[in-house]
């Protein structure tokens, strides 16, 4: 079977022997997703080259959603700050920029003459050819061992990534979704609640007069 994706929706496709391709999907696209907690949401935030002009902005981010890691930045490039003629959407592998959360602002290492070359991207052509390509242009070589991860190079590093941050940062997943714990830690907090609620019960006040009153209390 071809090493392949139909499109950037979670279409997984073999990449070898015993293998499969990490699901990779668009963060924007994704229901019960979010950026942890500890980590800022980087969509939106302007994208500076070394020569220290802004060059766009970070549209989306492409992430794995088993690894909770991202992998891509979707990058909106200014056109007119470019001299592009045409407005023109690119990838960047998120360790081959760093994070400046004093400007809200994503630092890339190149400069801004050097990112009309980086191959386009269009919604549907996230494909093993389109990422070889891509990392040729960052000086991207192939990974050691028939079995190696594509990703593990530092291309797709975090770690450079975070480089910048003022307050350090914990070696955790950017991605944070909702499943079975929280729903398990929301049921505790309403049977919590439950059980603190007035209950109300009825005793009798003379046997012989066969009345009841209510009386409150709490479990």
């Amino acid at each position: 079977m071809a090493d392949r994706y139909d499109d950037t929706r979670g279409t997984r496709a073999e990449a070898g022997p015993g293998m499969e391709r990490p699901r990779l999907e668009h963060l924007s696209d994704l229901d019960g997703y979010t950026v942890a907690d500890q980590d800022p949401d980087i969509r939106g935030w302007d994208v500076r080259s070394t020569d220290g002009r802004d060059i766009g902005k970070v549209e989306d981010l492409i992430v794995d959603t088993g690894l909770l890691r991202v992998r891509y930045m979707e990058v909106k490039l200014d056109r007119k700050a470019l001299g592009l003629e045409k407005d023109r959407h690119v990838l960047l592998p998120i360790g081959t920029a760093r994070l400046d959360e004093e400007d809200d602002t994503v630092l890339i290492d190149r400069a801004s003459s050097a990112l009309p070359g980086i191959p386009a991207y269009a919604r549907g052509r996230l494909d093993r050819e389109y990422e070889t390509s891509l990392l040729s242009g960052f000086g991207g070589g192939r990974v050691a061992g028939a079995s190696a991860d594509f990703y593990d190079r530092e291309h797709f590093d975090e770690g450079r990534f975070w480089s910048g941050r003022r307050e350090g940062r914990e070696n955790a997943a950017y991605l944070r979704r909702a499943g079975a714990g929280d729903e398990v830690d929301v049921r505790k907090r309403v049977e919590a609640e439950r059980v603190r609620e007035p209950t109300k019960e009825r005793i009798p006040v003379d046997r012989k007069l066969g009345g009841h009153i209510d009386r409150e209390h709490r479990l």
